[in-house]
């Protein structure tokens, strides 16, 4: 029994050149959902694309959801949502209502047909008559378009492309974006040359500018200009593009020698990453330290370091360009999570940007690999349930998470960390005490126009800030993707110049929505809030107070008056809202409307 090969489809492709079609028989069949919630929106997102639901759909949907079969009013409440999730999403355009009958009427084989001189078609159906109906329209002369792509769903939830040309078939297809390069290669050096070429180890060798080493694969270098010196080693340019690490004492051990040569035989490649490409030794064969390319830009340190800085390094730049640097930022690290590399020591010093869209990962060696353990991270890049431990740990990728939501709040706030420094002789007392002074959900009246920060955050979507709460008052750890569809869609918002584009605002008077002046019923004292937030604190409380009063009187709600949370929690991303939910989730709490 012959077993059919899988086609790989770029999707891309089709929601960019294609009007996509998907039939009531694919919205009413639940094992579509990850190719309605996942697979299909990632691209029309991409694409600014819609699909399009012929009105008829919908009707048939209502209709099924009264059916007196149980199966099919559960199968109607399914597509009910899905459809609705599109609209929410501006991913998907109704033809036709049910006061237009001259749209209304037409099947999708009529459309394909009349309109085919104009578009290109793409239909995912179940039903094998439509499918061979639509296929055999390329047999009729008063067609232009001879290709129609038509793709299905198995019972599986994989795809399949239908295919009448001989007889009905499924032919298997993988749908794949290929936008996305694979990152996977033959090892750099194979382990077997090292391991049969052994090197010595000592602590007490040492080479200058102008001294000769060697390398396995790239014969024999001489350093030349001593570019940086670090506590643990000093960079040399040994020609165009490549530069040498040599390690100072602490770090010349057989563990960072057995590190490298792991690194080295591992099948992978970054592109912005400085991963070791060849070992580096004397005449005398002592280990020196790594061959890597050289990184070209400045520290994220630098860059971010206060709003002088960053205007110095980039005086064009507005928040969209932060936004693109942290979407680089995102999938660099997740190109290392997804080859299981734990970086496990994470500082906005090696971190080296070129530009808003180029970015290189450097001191690789820290990281963890396998059974070696990473280099200590920072304090400020240091999740708690590591602060207060006095052992050694491997780590895993949620110990990541908290520093890469330290490494975004650093881009997205030039100039701030999260948590607020009050001078404190006990080490990361202000980590281990959450001083994080963003408000997000507030029972009283905040002060948004405090410091240029608050007014930053502010203009945050809901998401963004409801991920950084999580992360720095809840101790939550939000994975990578989750991160990168709020940053997408923030991108997509500040495109649409729905929130403010500014690096920094002036006042709340930048925020793109109506504000009103909020009165604290205790002092009297006037903040100006955005109105939205102003309805729903005082839906919870007729009597609102200022922050500061609020924590004066240290107010505690009786039983019968406790703040609700339903309003807020309705819209709250968790590690399992789908692409699709998130879309919509966003645009609801943008005050979007879409349409088709």
């Amino acid at each position: 029994m012959s077993t059919k090969t899988t086609q790989s489809i770029d999707l891309l492709k089709i929601t960019n050149q294609y009007r996509i079609f998907i039939d009531t028989c694919i919205w009413m069949y639940p094992p579509s959902k990850d190719f309605l919630t996942k697979v299909l929106p990632e691209a029309l997102f991409v694409r600014k694309a819609t699909t399009k639901i012929p009105y008829r759909v919908i009707e048939e949907v209502t209709r099924s959801a009264k059916s007196p079969d149980k199966e099919k009013r559960k199968r109607a409440k399914f597509a009910a949502r899905m459809i609705n999730l599109y609209l929410k999403a501006g991913l998907a355009q109704v033809l036709g209502d049910k006061d237009d009958p001259d749209i209304n009427d037409k099947t999708v084989l009529y459309v394909f047909q009349k309109y085919s001189d104009r578009y290109l078609f793409c239909l995912f159906t179940r039903d094998t008559a439509l499918a061979n109906d639509v296929f055999q329209l390329r047999n009729q002369k008063a067609v232009d378009n001879k290709e129609f792509l038509i793709f299905g769903i198995e019972d599986d939830g994989s795809p399949y492309q239908w295919n009448f040309a001989n007889e009905a078939s499924k032919e298997p297809v993988l749908f794949q974006y290929k936008n996305k390069p694979n990152f996977k290669r033959e090892a750099t050096i194979d382990r077997s040359v090292v391991e049969n070429h052994r090197l010595t180890v000592r602590d007490t060798v040492q080479v200058a500018s102008g001294d000769g080493v060697q390398t396995f694969k790239h014969g024999e270098l001489t350093l030349g200009e001593k570019l940086e010196v670090s506590h643990d080693s000093t960079l040399f340019r040994v020609k165009k593009g490549l530069v040498c690490k040599v390690f100072h004492k602490q770090k010349l051990t057989p563990n960072m020698y057995q590190k490298l040569v792991e690194m080295l035989a591992m099948p992978v490649h970054f592109q912005d990453v400085n991963w070791p490409i060849d070992l580096i030794f004397t005449k005398d064969q002592l280990f020196l330290g790594y061959l890597m390319k050289e990184a070209k830009g400045t520290s994220l340190k630098q860059v971010v370091r206060t709003k002088a800085h960053l205007t110095s390094k980039f005086p064009n730049w507005n928040r969209k360009h932060l936004v693109e640097l942290a979407l680089s930022y995102l999938r660099t690290v997740g190109q290392l999570h997804d080859q299981g590399i734990v970086m496990g020591n994470v500082n906005l010093d090696h971190i080296i940007v070129k530009n808003e869209k180029n970015l290189t990962l450097i001191h690789a060696d820290g990281y963890q690999i396998n059974q070696f353990r990473s280099d200590r991270s920072l304090i400020n890049f240091t999740p708690q349930e590591i602060l207060t431990r006095r052992d050694e740990l491997l780590k895993d990728k949620k110990h990541d998470y908290y520093a890469i939501a330290v490494v975004l709040f650093a881009i997205l706030f030039p100039g701030r960390l999260p948590y607020t420094f009050q001078g404190s002789t006990v080490t990361a007392e202000h980590i281990l005490n959450k001083r994080f002074e963003f408000p997000f959900q507030p029972v009283f009246i905040p002060n948004y126009e405090k410091s240029p920060w608050t007014l930053i955050w502010a203009g945050l979507p809901f998401h963004l800030r409801q991920l950084f709460h999580q992360t720095f008052v809840q101790n939550q750890r939000v994975p990578i993707e989750v991160w990168e569809t709020a940053i997408r869609l923030y991108r997509d918002s500040l495109k649409n110049e729905e929130v403010p584009t500014d690096l920094f605002l002036k006042d709340i008077d930048d925020l793109n929505e109506s504000k009103v002046f909020a009165k604290c019923m205790a002092c009297k004292t006037y903040l100006r809030i955005p109105e939205k937030e102003y309805i729903r604190i005082t839906d919870e409380n007729p009597n609102p107070l200022c922050e500061r009063c609020h924590n004066l009187y240290e107010i505690k709600y009786p039983s019968g008056i406790q703040p609700s949370k339903s309003k807020e929690t309705n819209l709250y991303w968790t590690e399992h809202t789908t692409f699709l939910e998130a879309i919509s989730m966003f645009r609801s709490e943008m005050g979007v409307t879409t349409s088709g």
